[in-house]
């Protein structure tokens, strides 16, 4: 998942520099995805939570890092990446974490 996150950005980056657009307004298309892929596969509502939770500060503070450094659109791309990564990591742990409280049942999934 991360690796299709980072295509998607990579190529928004690529359309909107050849295009000279500043602005990056795909941040939200991403977090669709994430949201999608977590609840179709990994029904972990607390993890969800958290990881969306640390996405949304490590954004932010990323890009109030950048921006003063880099372009506009590099330092959004970025960001976005690094908020990513750390909701993934996040997302994962968390989930694991919980899933080891309980025992599989016979469907392959988590229960108490």
């Amino acid at each position: 998942m991360l690796a299709r996150c980072w295509a998607v950005l990579g190529l928004a980056y690529a359309v909107l520099s050849v295009v000279g657009e500043s602005t990056f307004a795909l941040f939200g298309p991403v977090v669709m995805m994430l949201t999608q892929w977590a609840m179709a596969r990994h029904p972990h509502w607390v993890a969800a939570g958290m990881a969306t939770v640390v996405g949304i500060v490590v954004g932010g503070v990323t890009v109030d890092g950048l921006r003063p450094h880099l372009d506009r659109l590099v330092a959004d791309t970025l960001s976005v990446a690094v908020a990513v990564l750390f909701s993934l990591v996040v997302f994962t742990l968390a989930s694991r974490t919980r899933a080891g409280a309980g025992r599989r049942n016979g469907m392959g999934r988590w229960s108490e």
